[in-house]
């Protein structure tokens, strides 16, 4: 068996699209989406018309898909700003209610086994398996393994923090990193093979052109833009 992990599409329907084209040949029967399809970029709609529309697809809740069903939290937490209060509004009324339901039913933690391992497959750890995902940590051994405490895992996929990781501590962590924000024009993921006895991880990138992504920015007016394309997609190149 063969799958795919990716994490962190975030709306960005041309890394979504190269991803795919780069494995096209190579038989993968399941895709495993860590969280966070939508929001900050463009396509959020696009975006999750694919997962859904793929067999394939195993999608998890990320804290973006939480945004999206259940609302920002209230009171709005300090680490929201009033731009990205307007930036979620945008993505719920540009989805709109086509995939609420869809979406509600996502669930927070899947698990599979491959020659006798354990391998599970999260956004990130919730506060005391709450709805509330605990704060971002550096990768490092101490940090991940306290965050993770509690998951019987020998393998650990998560994302959340955009970076990619492959640490062994009481597990293996691993992020592919996001394949939708990067400042680099590649969409980052990881293949995953079970070949006899033998677990086969290979992390992979695929190249794809950024401009059609800032010129859907400025097209669809989305609030944000110029800190999302600074922050999350590079130097801006808008036209």
């Amino acid at each position: 068996m063969k799958m795919a992990i990716v994490s962190d599409i975030h709306g960005n329907l041309p890394a979504l699209q190269a991803f795919l084209q780069d494995i096209e040949s190579e038989n993968v029967e399941k895709i495993i989406c860590l969280g966070d399809t939508i929001a900050i970029g463009p396509y959020p709609s696009e975006c999750l018309n694919i997962l859904f529309a793929d067999s394939r697809f195993v999608s998890i809740m990320g804290n973006h898909e939480e945004y999206y069903v259940f609302g920002i939290p209230n009171p709005i937490p300090d680490y929201m700003s009033e731009g990205e209060v307007r930036h979620q509004a945008w993505v719920r009324q540009l989805v709109g209610e086509n995939y609420k339901e869809k979406v509600s039913t996502l669930p927070y933690k899947v698990d599979f086994e491959f020659n006798d391992s354990k391998f599970v497959f999260l956004h990130y750890m919730r506060e005391n398996f709450s709805n509330k995902f605990k704060p971002i940590v550096e990768n490092n051994v101490e940090d991940l393994d306290e965050v993770f405490e509690g998951v019987d895992a020998n393998v650990i996929f998560f994302g959340h923090l955009h970076l990619p990781c492959d640490i062994a501590g009481n597990c293996r962590y691993l992020n592919p990193g996001s394949l939708g924000c990067s400042k680099d024009p590649i969409a980052r993921y990881i293949l995953l093979e079970a070949k006899g006895q033998e677990t086969i991880i290979e992390k992979r990138e695929a190249v794809y052109n950024k401009q059609p992504l800032f010129d859907a920015l400025m097209e669809r007016e989305v609030p944000e833009r110029e800190f999302i394309g600074k922050i999350f997609f590079g130097a801006v190149k808008y036209k």
